[in-house]
């Protein structure tokens, strides 16, 4: 993240709020993966049960939501240690970052027709930076 210009300071705070965060991030992954099995069993179940796979959805669903939670949370502290300078910066980086995604499916897709690849919504430098190590 040199290019956006982030001193040893900021990076050493970065890395000291991913930390913070990474055993809810492990416990919110693991609810999500729980729920989702949980949710392949009840609509794969020989006896299957509207009700069972509602309440199974439902809780897929809020394990997702609490994940989002989660990740905007820990977004919003990586942004309290960034300046406006270096917020206008990352976001040119992330706009030519998804540019040269976009025109990397395109030149993919003229050699080979077929699905797409990495989706440019999920193109996100916030990532990277939480990343950091």
């Amino acid at each position: 993240m040199q290019a956006i210009g982030l001193t040893p300071a900021q990076r050493m705070r970065i890395q000291e709020i991913r930390r913070s965060h990474d055993d809810d991030v492990i416990s919110a992954g693991r609810r999500i993966r729980q729920a989702r099995q949980a949710l392949d069993r009840a609509i794969m179940s020989e006896t299957y049960s509207e009700p069972e796979v509602r309440r199974a959805t439902e809780a897929l669903a809020a394990a997702q939501a609490d994940k989002i939670r989660l990740d905007a949370n820990v977004r919003a502290q990586v942004r309290g240690v960034l300046t406006s300078d270096q917020v206008q910066r990352f976001h040119q980086l992330q706009r030519e970052m998804r540019r040269d995604l976009r025109e990397q499916q395109q030149r993919d897709q003229d050699k080979e027709p077929g699905p797409q690849g990495a989706n440019l919504e999920d193109a996100d430098l916030a990532d990277l930076l939480l990343s950091i190590t």
